[in-house]
């Protein structure tokens, strides 16, 4: 994360792990609260619990 944040060319970064799937909306999500001047946001993770690795 800390490479890709160095080599990044945009003001706006969005770090997810691996066993993460975006909602469908993040982008727009995204967009419109730095329209709204918000430095720092997250979006809630919901983990399928009914995963045997959990």
């Amino acid at each position: 994360m800390n490479l890709g944040a160095k080599k990044a060319t945009t003001d706006n970064l969005y770090f997810v792990h691996a066993d993460v799937i975006p909602s469908k909306n993040f982008i727009s999500e995204i967009v419109r609260m730095d329209k709204k001047g918000v430095e720092s946001t997250f979006f809630r993770q919901i983990f399928d619990k009914m995963n045997p690795f959990w």
